[in-house]
């Protein structure tokens, strides 16, 4: 799984290298390793229009605290997963 040596700030750009109409983006706590944190309730993120949002423009609303996470972005019949951190 890919994992970002980069830490991002809660409201960093997010781009996804699809052409789907529809982009769901799932953000959920995990350890280091990526693996969710056990109960944790993912975010989502729906992109409609094009390919690029922001990871403050999260259904619920709510900011990222500073941690680490996995994505999960589904597209195109297709799922990609990302480790990263918020700063």
């Amino acid at each position: 799984m890919p994992q970002s040596k980069n830490r991002f700030a809660a409201n960093a750009a997010l781009e996804v290298g699809a052409k789907s109409g529809m982009i769901i983006v799932n953000v959920v706590t995990s350890n280091e390793k990526g693996d969710p944190t056990e109960g944790a309730t993912p975010a989502v993120l729906v992109i409609q229009t094009g390919n690029k949002t922001t990871l403050d423009k999260t259904m619920d609303g709510k900011k990222f605290a500073p941690g680490n996470y996995h994505m999960a972005v589904v597209a195109d019949g297709k799922t990609a997963s990302v480790i990263f951190k918020i700063q």
